[in-house]
C-alpha cells in the first residue's frame, strides 16, 4: 500500500494535506482518488449505478422518487461541488485546505468520535441531504488518507454494496496503518512516498 499526494506537499513533513491510497492490485497510475474521479465523471457509470437501484432506491427510497437521469444529474452536481470546493480550497492555501477538510470530514459513525485513526466521511454543503460522500481515515487535525467515495442513496452502509464497499476500505486501511504502527502523525513523519 502506498500514499499519494492528492492536495498536499509531499516534501513537507510531517505530511500534510489529502493522501490517497494505492492499493497493491491497482495499475501504477491508479490510486483511490484518481478511481473515484473516473468513476463519479462518467456519465455512463452514473447511469448504470442508478438503473441498478431505480426500483430499490429511487422509487420511493430512502430520498423519495427520483427518475434516473434527475438522479444522475444530481450526483454529478454535488461531485462537481465538492471536488471543487477542495481543489479551491488548496489552490489558496494549505491552511485553508485543511480547515476545509475538518469541516467536511466527519467521523464515520455519528455516536462515536475514535480516539485514532477516526474512519471519516465527507459530503458536500449543498443540498441539505447530499448523496455523494467521500471517505477517509483521518491521521490528524491537518493530514487525511482518502480510501474511496461513492453515491449513497440509503441510511445506512450496510443497505447497499456500493457503501458497504467503501467501509471494507476504510477498514482494511485503518487496520493497515494500525498493524505498522501508523497512530499519530509523529509517525508520518519518516514516511517514504
Amino acid at each position: 500500500m502506498e500514499f499519494v499526494p492528492i492536495f498536499a506537499n509531499p516534501s513537507e513533513r510531517p505530511l500534510r494535506g489529502l493522501y490517497a491510497v494505492r492499493y497493491e492490485d491497482a495499475p501504477d497510475n491508479e490510486h483511490s482518488w484518481s478511481q473515484f474521479i473516473d468513476k463519479l465523471s462518467d456519465p455512463e457509470y452514473r447511469r448504470v449505478f442508478m438503473r441498478e437501484r431505480k426500483t430499490k432506491l429511487l422509487t420511493n427510497g430512502y430520498w423519495g422518487t427520483y427518475s434516473i437521469s434527475d438522479a444522475t444529474e444530481r450526483a454529478l452536481d454535488e461531485f462537481l461541488s465538492i471536488t471543487d470546493e477542495l481543489r479551491d480550497a488548496y489552490e489558496l492555501s494549505v491552511e485553508e485546505l485543511i480547515k476545509t477538510l475538518n469541516e467536511r470530514f466527519k467521523p464515520l459513525d455519528n455516536q462515536k468520535i475514535e480516539e485514532y485513526l477516526e474512519r471519516s466521511k465527507a459530503k458536500p454543503k449543498e443540498p441539505k441531504e447530499p448523496w455523494i460522500r467521500l471517505y477517509a481515515v483521518k491521521v490528524a487535525e491537518d493530514l487525511f488518507i482518502f480510501t474511496g467515495g461513492t453515491i449513497k442513496l440509503v441510511k445506512y452502509m450496510d443497505d447497499d454494496e456500493a457503501t458497504k464497499q467503501e467501509r471494507a476500505r476504510l477498514n482494511k486501511l485503518r487496520d493497515f496503518l494500525k498493524d505498522e504502527g501508523m497512530y499519530d502523525h509523529e509517525a508520518y513523519t519518516e514516511l517514504e512516498l
